[in-house]
């Protein structure tokens, strides 16, 4: 994921750093990210709990500040916009995680979806009602929906309305933070499918945090794989999927099941020992090291470069 003429989205050399127990002792949350999405993408970012992903998601959309680094949209950074909200939130939007904790209680459907399209001021009552009539079809919301309380629709329904009034302005990109967990497994499909769908109408550029790498296959067109504030590898999702270059990946989608009973019954899972080092005191040379099974010296000692490879994408490890 180098940067081209067709990049949309770039990061260069983030970080993004809160204040721990100890004023000497940092969170490491994002610790010097560099990458860049193209325009069109869909784009996965995955790894363990805590390893950045959110932070750096919120980052993106300006609900983080950073501590160093920059955020480039179309080759401009992010904090001059941020000096104009409206025109920020006119390009990117964010799908949270719990769309009835996103959603404001005390509103209809309607008037949820109304609400961005009166703060930017567009169109009259009639323009507007023909808009939210337009969002509630492209994705999939009955109109009689409309006039209903979020408490009063099941959670996939609610994500939907979610998703419409991130889509209310058009957006060229939409950063969505695990927008499948809250949700029944029965319902999950519908709205990955959902998301699809969208991506390829309105060739949105889509960056999703999710933990499901069943989900990463089957929508994603590339990932990046986080682990503890850095990215270890990314890639183009089916080279990824079929042949992992970086330890941290292959333990990863070791643990993903096959569909195919043969396949199954031979896979090898790979079990991390211990548990992810504090972001407060990550570990010299490679953050992976003092759980990789094929840590040699050299990874202790030194941090290894996220550089390309030949055929394998950007991979950060020493024994690639």
């Amino acid at each position: 994921m180098t940067a081209n003429t067709n990049t949309l989205l770039e990061v260069r050399d983030l970080t993004v750093y809160f204040q721990g127990q100890n004023k000497h002792q940092p969170v490491r949350a994002v610790d010097g990210i560099s990458f860049a999405i193209p325009e069109g993408a869909f784009h996965a970012l995955v790894g363990e709990s805590g390893c950045g992903k959110t932070t750096l998601a919120r980052t993106l959309v300006g609900l983080q500040q950073a501590t160093s680094g920059e955020v480039l949209i179309r080759n401009q950074n992010i904090n001059s916009l941020l000096k104009n909200r409206k025109l920020l939130a006119k390009d990117v939007q964010f799908v949270f995680q719990n769309p009835l904790g996103a959603l404001s209680r005390r509103q209809t459907v309607y008037q949820s979806l109304e609400e961005p399209l009166l703060i930017h001021n567009v169109g009259n009552a009639d323009r507007r009602r023909q808009r939210i009539h337009e969002l509630a079809e492209l994705v999939g919301l009955p109109l009689s929906s409309l006039d209903r309380l979020p408490r009063s629709l099941s959670g996939g329904q609610r994500q939907r309305v979610a998703i419409a009034r991130a889509l209310a302005l058009e957006p060229s990109i939409l950063i969505c933070d695990e927008p499948l967990s809250a949700l029944d497994v029965s319902i999950q499909a519908q709205i990955v499918s959902l998301f699809s769908q969208l991506q390829q109408k309105l060739g949105l550029t889509i960056i999703m945090i999710t933990h499901d790498l069943a989900v990463v296959r089957e929508v994603c067109t590339s990932v990046s794989v986080m682990y503890l504030g850095k990215v270890m590898e990314a890639n183009n999702t089916e080279p990824l999927f079929a042949q992992p270059a970086h330890p941290y990946t292959q333990a990863l989608l070791s643990s993903v099941p096959s569909p195919d009973p043969n396949t199954e019954s031979t896979r090898q899972r790979i079990v991390l020992r211990g548990e992810p080092p504090s972001p407060m005191a990550p570990p010299s040379g490679c953050r992976f090291h003092t759980r990789c099974p094929k840590a040699v010296p050299e990874c202790s000692a030194k941090e290894p470069v996220l550089k390309p490879q030949a055929n394998s994408g950007l991979i950060a490890c020493h024994l690639v």
